[in-house]
C-alpha cells in the first residue's frame, strides 16, 4: 500500500512538472511571436546639436519615408548595419545612431 502511494506521488509530481514546463514554454512562445515585439514606431530625433534642429524637419520626413517599411517587423529582424549604411549615404547626415527600444520601437538619432 505504501509503495503504491509513493508511486502515485511521483507520478503526480511528474505530471505537475511537465504541465508547468509546457505552460511556461507556451507562454514564452506566444510572447515572442505575438505583436508585442513588432516595431510600432520609429523615433527620428536630432542630436544635441542645436543648429541641426532648425533644418531637421526635411531630414526627418525623408527618413520617415525611407524607414516606414520596417514597421511591423520583429525588432530582432531589423538589420541595423544595413539601415545605418543607407542613412549615412544622405549628404545631410553627419552621424547616425540607432537603438532598439524593446518591446516595439526604434530610436534614430541623427547629427
Amino acid at each position: 500500500m505504501t509503495a503504491v502511494l509513493g508511486k502515485l506521488k511521483v507520478i503526480g509530481k511528474t505530471i505537475v512538472a511537465v504541465t508547468a514546463v509546457t505552460a511556461i514554454g507556451y507562454g514564452i512562445y506566444v510572447l515572442i511571436f505575438s505583436a508585442t515585439f513588432r516595431i510600432r514606431s520609429i523615433d527620428i530625433v536630432p542630436s544635441q546639436d542645436a543648429a541641426l534642429a532648425v533644418h531637421f524637419q526635411p531630414i526627418r520626413d525623408a527618413l520617415s519615408v525611407r524607414l516606414h517599411s520596417l514597421l511591423g517587423h520583429y525588432t530582432w529582424d531589423v538589420d541595423i548595419e544595413n539601415i545605418l549604411s543607407q542613412i549615412e549615404k544622405d549628404q545631410r547626415v553627419k552621424d547616425v545612431k540607432i537603438r532598439r527600444i524593446l518591446p516595439d520601437r526604434l530610436r534614430v538619432v541623427v547629427t
